[in-house]
């Protein structure tokens, strides 16, 4: 079964060039359009309307797609990037932290007077920081 829609993906992707060329010498014509087909049979210009309508969206979703995998991929890198908060009441979490950070690694508590300008220094140098002790209010 996944046989099949694997060809079926390969197929439709290739379609849609030989398509996309075969359209183009009947779109190009003048009389190719909504207006002057709608005289002769309401069912014809629909379908007109339809054949231009897909090859417009055909193009904006060649420009879009590659965006729209690279935002995907900037988001999944984003959130790869992200340490989470770490709640850890055995503080086996923290010592794993402190082994691998080691010397670069600030740690900091709520009770230090200088707690807030050490967190602003290392944020604005790209530093590890670790709050410890915080309360639960």
């Amino acid at each position: 079964m996944e046989q099949i829609v694997v060809q079926m993906e390969q197929d439709s992707s290739s379609n849609v060039t030989r398509n996309r060329k075969g359209t183009q010498e009947y779109t190009k014509q003048a009389d190719f359009s909504y207006e002057k087909i709608i005289s002769k049979s309401v069912a014809a210009a629909g379908l007109c309307s339809w054949v231009v309508n897909i090859l417009k969206y055909y193009d904006i979703f060649v420009v879009v797609e590659p965006k729209r995998k690279a935002l995907a991929q900037a988001t999944k890198d984003l959130s790869e990037a992200r340490w989470p908060l770490m709640i850890d009441p055995q503080l086996q979490g923290v010592k794993w932290i402190k082994t691998r950070y080691g010397s670069a690694l600030k740690v900091v508590r709520l009770s230090q007077r200088t707690y807030l300008d050490t967190i602003e220094k290392c944020i604005s140098e790209g530093m590890v920081v670790l709050l410890e002790n915080i309360g639960e209010h």
